[in-house]
Parts: structure tokens; C-alpha cells; sequence
């Protein structure tokens, strides 16, 4: 956001550039993120009003429950619309969680999340007949696990979700 002040005879101009500054935001975002963007938007807002219902028609009180609730929602909708800028991102945060700056295997514990972007690359390079990186990425998601596992780091969905490429 610009802001120009301006001091002429005890009146201040006060300018401010919205606009620019929506551009620049939208700039770098593929359709994929605004997707995402205005389906958490709406959920929350639904949330913040009192209306969102949980799958037994419960009303939703927790905020983290809404926010879950609705990024699980935003990634099965907006699947579609991933371009290869997502892809990128999506590999490189999860090289992230498989390897430290030096190239080892982390044994910190293992976020769902993270399970769940690497399982969709590897759905990604089956797809697209990519067998190098699937198998790559195949052996270094299972030893990480593997490597969580014995720090007892691993939760008892991210072995459900495991199971899902065995």
C-alpha cells in the first residue's frame, strides 16, 4: 500500500494506491491458490456467522475444526485447476520434509498434511508415466515414515493414509 502525504498550508493529502497493490498480490498466485483462497474464505465466514455444520449436522464451534473442515474441502474442489507452478511448490515442500539442509532423512515428526501433498505428487507422476521420480519419491516418503515411526512420530491417519499406495 502507497501512501503519499502531501503538506500544503496545514491540508494533508493522503493517497492511497489500492489498486496497485491488488495487482502486485494477485501477481504471483496461480488459479489454483485463489481457488483455495475463496473456498477457506467462504467457509470461514460461514463459521464467524454460526452456520457451518460439521457431516452430523452439528453446529462447528471450534476454529480449528472450520479451517481443517474447509482446506479438506478446497483440495478435493480445486484439484482441477493445479498448474505446473503448484507442482513445484508441492515438491518442494516435500523435500522439505523428507530431507534437512544437509541431505538427511528427518526424524522430527510427520505432518498430515505433508503425507497427503506427497501422495498426491505420486498419484501426479503416475498419471503422467513419470516411473523415475514416482519410485523415487515412493522409497524416500516410506523411509521417512519409517524413520518417524521409530521416534514414535508417526499419528494413527498418516498411517491410514500409508496404507492408501501399499
Amino acid at each position: 500500500m502507497k501512501i503519499l502525504i502531501k503538506n500544503t498550508k496545514r491540508y494533508y493529502y493522503i493517497y492511497i494506491n489500492i489498486m496497485s497493490n491488488i495487482k502486485k498480490k494477485n501477481k504471483n498466485k496461480t488459479p489454483y491458490t485463489i481457488c483455495k483462497e475463496k473456498i477457506v474464505d467462504s467457509y470461514m465466514k460461514k463459521f464467524e456467522r454460526g452456520e457451518l455444520k460439521s457431516s452430523n449436522n452439528k453446529i462447528v464451534k471450534n476454529r480449528l475444526q472450520a479451517v481443517a473442515m474447509a482446506l479438506s474441502l478446497s483440495e478435493k474442489v480445486c484439484e482441477k485447476k493445479i498448474s505446473k507452478k503448484d507442482i513445484e511448490f508441492k515438491e518442494e515442500r516435500v523435500n522439505k520434509m523428507i530431507f534437512d539442509k544437509n541431505g538427511k532423512l528427518l526424524n522430527t515428526k510427520l505432518q498430515l498434511s505433508n503425507v497427503k501433498n506427497s501422495l498426491f505428487l505420486l498419484d501426479y507422476y503416475k498419471r503422467k508415466r513419470s516411473t523415475k521420480k514416482y519410485n523415487l519419491l515412493m522409497k524416500n516418503l516410506l523411509s521417512r515414515a519409517l524413520c518417524a515411526s521409530l521416534e514414535n512420530n508417526l499419528t494413527h491417519n498418516i498411517i491410514k493414509e500409508l496404507k492408501k499406495i501399499m
